[in-house]
């Protein structure tokens, strides 16, 4: 898979997936908006979405994988 070596930080990210959330943009008008491809996107949103977005203290896939495991 080819790279083109570009780096977003977590807040264009995070507005990106909320736009998604929150609007009725689809992948491909964010893509063509903001120059990210659909697939990125769409990863972003998989990733940074909360997994219950009706409660504000839900977390999203990515921080559960970084979360440390509890001890028993």
């Amino acid at each position: 898979m080819k790279q083109n070596g570009k780096r977003y930080d977590d807040d264009f990210k995070r507005m990106l997936v909320d736009l998604y959330n929150t609007t009725n943009h689809t992948y491909k008008s964010l893509e063509s908006e903001y120059s990210v491809t659909a697939t990125t996107i769409q990863r972003w949103v998989k990733d940074l979405t909360p997994i219950d977005p009706s409660d504000e203290n839900s977390i999203s896939p990515r921080e559960r994988k970084q979360a440390p495991l509890w001890s028993a």
